[in-house]
């Protein structure tokens, strides 16, 4: 849909602006609008009518589902358990990462996080795959389907849609797979990550003091703005102040939206380490590598000292006295 070329992200802002999407498609040319909050509590009354369907006919509820599910051993109250202790396992791990001082110590950390929310997601899906289809799960399918329907317009004024209700409720699976697909592959385009990447492009930098002035930026007060606009205001604002309040962020990061965000979230531990190495003169700070000085901004040249035990114990001839375990610290 979009060519990944070098005006890749000045295409996704020039679509965030304008609110909308131009797609082509054969001889056909519609416009997939950008939702704003609005737009979803106008459609929030279909969930009901949904649900009330799937139930009239025969669809099991989710509680319903359980219990089914519980009297035939299918699922437990232990699994129950463990799903609940996982997940607080999870969100502590996660709060946890936020009070590591190191980036290699935090790189660790997430790795363990990757692996116990794995763990977590399996087990939720072996319970979605146990209960099978409930009338949440139908009435949710529809609403996604519904959303994505109700984005396609015939004009860039939104004022006549694509496919009216009366249409929706006759079209068939094929049909409007045929539109989810294009809906999943703009929203691989227009995802959190690339609004960061837009904001962080050097043709953007210059709107980023009006971000606190969306009247100026988009031409209208915040409440009318799309969720897409919403987002460029917020990580604007939030990369400014990064930029504002760091004068040594490597040069390698400076376009890399997680690396930028961490490096801004971790700021405090930063300054704690390289306050530890100015005392006394430039010393080394224990089981720091060669990555976390670069990510502090300190000249690894000027550190004294091996961030190593190993190799710092084989310049000592293979042993380390007390007096060289203190100058670790």
């Amino acid at each position: 849909m979009y060519e990944e070329d070098d005006h890749f992200y000045r295409k996704i802002f020039r679509d965030i602006v304008k609110g909308y999407t131009e797609v082509e498609s054969g001889n056909d040319t519609f416009f997939v609008k950008h939702f704003h909050a609005n737009d979803y509590l106008e459609f929030a009354h279909k969930e009901k009518s949904f649900l009330k369907k799937a139930i009239s006919r025969g669809i099991p509820t989710e509680a319903e589902a359980l219990k089914e599910a519980k009297n035939s051993g299918g699922w437990t109250d232990e699994d129950e358990t463990f799903v609940d202790s996982q997940q607080y396992f999870v969100d502590n791990l996660i709060k946890t990462k936020a009070n590591l001082n190191l980036k290699s110590e935090r790189d660790s950390h997430q790795k363990l996080i990757d692996e116990e929310t794995q763990k977590l997601l399996v087990k939720k899906n072996e319970k979605i795959k146990i209960l099978g289809s409930t009338a949440e799960g139908y009435a949710g399918k529809q609403m996604n389907d519904y959303y994505i329907i109700n984005s396609f317009y015939a004009s860039p004024s939104f004022a006549k849609k694509l496919f009216p209700d009366e249409v929706f409720d006759e079209m068939t699976y094929k049909e409007i797979a045929f539109y989810i697909e294009i809906n999943n592959s703009l929203n691989k385009i227009f995802n959190e990550g690339a609004i960061q990447r837009v904001v962080l492009e050097e043709f953007f930098f210059p709107f980023m003091y009006i971000c606190d002035r969306p009247s100026e930026f988009f031409g209208k007060p915040a409440v009318g703005l799309t969720n897409n606009q919403l987002s460029i205001l917020t990580y604007s604002r939030i990369f400014k102040n990064v930029f504002d309040n760091n004068s040594d962020i490597p040069d390698k990061i400076r376009k890399e939206p997680d690396a930028l965000l961490e490096y801004a979230k971790n700021s405090k531990s930063k300054d704690k380490m390289k306050e530890h190495l100015s005392r006394d003169g430039v010393s080394t700070v224990f089981g720091a590598t060669k990555e976390d000085y670069e990510y502090m901004g300190v000249d690894t040249n000027t550190v004294k000292g091996s961030n190593s035990l190993s190799e710092m114990a084989k310049k000592k001839g293979g042993s380390l006295n007390m007096n060289d375990l203190m100058n670790l610290t």
